[in-house]
């Protein structure tokens, strides 16, 4: 018997008993998709939780730059700034490696800020950054390094950290 094409070529190697038969065909066509829906679903979740915490770490830094533009040369002053503005902030030393992903250790669930005192010079070709009075320059630019850390629990990935740093010339 000739296949008709308003069945087309799936009715045509679909055995005689099922051919009129469709039940069920709801249900495995969920089955393959809503896995797919789950995982878009989830992915779209863990982002946007990244891009949240990316966006709120920018902003404290921002607020934080704000307090280094207002105190100036006031370590004390730009980390009770961050304070006041309800981010938890301290002061540190300067170290060459400190940076938001050589401290990842040292992180907790909540976000964190640094206030570094450093200065910096270019002499005789040569750039030093050092902590207050580790440099060998007779008038050094002074400097504040504002580093911030945040510790995100996502969907996917488990703990990210993000961080983020600046270092901004104080008078």
């Amino acid at each position: 018997q000739p296949i008709s094409m308003d069945h087309g070529l799936a009715m045509a190697f679909r055995p005689k008993r099922f051919r009129g038969n469709e039940s069920g065909i709801a249900a495995l066509e969920f089955a393959i998709l809503a896995p797919l829906f789950a995982i878009a679903a989830i992915g779209t979740a863990d982002y946007a939780l990244r891009f949240e915490a990316q966006a709120s770490l920018d902003d404290a830094l921002r607020i934080a730059v704000e307090g280094a533009i207002r105190l100036g040369d006031d370590a004390d002053g730009v980390a009770e700034f961050l304070n006041q503005n309800g981010y938890s902030a301290t002061i540190t030393t300067f170290s060459s490696d400190d940076s938001p992903e050589a401290t990842s250790a040292s992180k907790t669930e909540v976000m964190q800020f640094e206030v570094q005192p450093t200065e910096a010079c270019f002499e005789s070709g040569v750039m030093q950054v050092g902590g207050r009075g580790e440099t060998d320059c007779a008038d050094p630019e002074k400097w504040l390094r504002l580093a911030g850390s945040y510790r995100v629990d996502t969907f996917t990935a488990g703990a990210v950290d993000l961080g983020a740093q600046i270092d901004v010339k104080v008078q």
